[in-house]
């Protein structure tokens, strides 16, 4: 978290990824009693201290650092932002500062070691599976449709 000077405003940064092989898109679910808690979402968490200390863009590389603890997938190929946006989370209304990218797998290895602490199940779907599903949210939706 992010606080301003003589403030007492947090910001929570956040960085997703969209995985898409061949016509599949990787889906998690995130573990019940938290933050999306048995929702369809895509890997991705809070940006920490470290990231951005290589020479990348912050958010990128806190989007390949969680991917690999998450899901278990070293992302050899490149990550294109999609989009940002900011938010009220839900828990004590903080602000968030959410940055979402895609990435195309071809020369990356998509085979997922989930972590079981953060990622109870995931499943490959189709753009079409995901809009449909009941437990995907209505903003993982908008961000297929911008694909």
């Amino acid at each position: 978290m992010l606080q301003r000077k003589n403030h007492k405003h947090y910001f929570l940064c956040i960085a997703e990824c969209i995985i898409e092989r061949g016509d599949k898109i990787l889906m998690i679910t995130r573990p019940e009693g938290g933050p999306g808690g048995g929702l369809l979402g895509f890997p991705g968490g809070k940006v920490d201290q470290e990231d951005g200390a290589r020479d990348q863009h912050v958010f990128e590389q806190a989007a390949r650092r969680e991917v690999l603890e998450e899901v278990g997938i070293q992302l050899a190929d490149p990550l294109r932002l999609v989009t940002s946006r900011f938010f009220k989370g839900s828990i004590k209304q903080c602000p968030i500062i959410d940055c979402i990218f895609h990435c195309v797998a071809v020369k990356t290895d998509c085979t997922v070691y989930p972590s079981p602490r953060e990622v109870p199940h995931y499943q490959w779907l189709t753009r079409e599976e995901i809009l449909v599903h009941p437990k995907a949210p209505p903003s993982v939706k908008r961000l297929i449709r911008m694909l």
